[in-house]
């Protein structure tokens, strides 16, 4: 596949989204290549997820993106950006 960039794009954190199968990756450049050594896998919630925070929107925001593009009820969007917040932090991509 030939990376250009409709199918890349590096977000603020220094980390380069790329399609891979069936969901995306996360690989580290620069500096962020420092804390994470690796890729990180991402389905198209916690892409959605990923995106949005690098656009600086808050959880409810996240939670209401995910229900209109998922047509989700509100407790389960919140539940899945909580879950894709959780997983963000935990591998230290987020804070808190």
């Amino acid at each position: 596949m030939n990376m250009n960039e409709e199918t890349r794009h590096e977000d603020s954190r220094g980390m380069v989204l790329t399609p891979m199968g069936e969901g995306w990756v996360a690989v580290p450049t620069g500096e962020a290549s420092v804390v994470l050594r690796g890729f990180v896998r991402l389905n198209t919630t916690a892409k959605l997820v990923w995106e949005g925070i690098d656009e600086g929107l808050t959880e409810q925001e996240l939670a209401q993106r995910l229900m209109e593009r998922y047509e989700v009820d509100e407790a389960k969007a919140v539940q899945s950006v909580a879950r894709v917040l959780g997983e963000l932090r935990a591998a230290k991509l987020v804070e808190e």
